[in-house]
């Protein structure tokens, strides 16, 4: 007489570990998916929030600034730096008159206050500053701007990041016709 079978033949646990395999490497692959555009959405959020918050600041800057025949405080602005005496918020948290200086060097932005000097964008491809000024035959765009008594109309910071394409404009303070 035959005894009951007890357990599982060799085929069907190969199988079983089979089906077992092919469902934990299904659930692996949705895992590293998901991981993955978390942490593309993230980067992409926080590169976002850097230009967001840097468009504020500089548009907040430039609304304050001003000018005067105090060389101290003229503007003076070329392709890779600007300098402007306006009111800013200190290192300290509050806000004061003072010289704000904006450079790219090294593929960075860099904001100086005072003696404080901060990196507000990384990663940079090309960095370009540009200054609006209204002539008799149009507006034009000015690679350099210097004047102890007139701002530009506008700055504008083209740039590259990681190859996307940005552009940043800012209106200053507006001047009496």
């Amino acid at each position: 007489m035959r005894r009951p079978r007890r357990g599982f033949s060799l085929i069907e646990v190969m199988v079983a570990l089979t089906i077992s395999g092919l469902a934990i490497s299904i659930v692996a692959g949705l895992l590293a998916a998901t991981v993955d555009a978390v942490d593309v959405t993230v980067r992409s959020a926080d590169e976002h929030g850097e230009d967001a918050l840097l468009r504020a600041w500089l548009n907040g800057v430039l609304r304050s600034a001003s000018v005067d025949v105090d060389p101290a405080r003229s503007f003076y602005g070329d392709a890779t730096s600007m300098r402007v005496h306006a009111r800013s918020l200190s290192p300290r948290g509050w806000p004061e008159d003072g010289v704000v200086d904006v450079d790219v060097e090294g593929g960075r932005l860099f904001v100086s206050i005072g003696s404080h000097r901060m990196p507000v964008l990384d990663s940079l491809d090309h960095a370009v500053f540009d200054y609006r000024i209204r002539s008799n035959q149009g507006d034009d765009w000015l690679v350099r701007w210097e004047s102890y008594t007139e701002l530009p109309l506008a700055v504008r910071l083209r740039y590259t990041r990681d190859g996307v394409h940005d552009t940043l404009v800012v209106i200053t303070n507006p001047r009496p016709s």
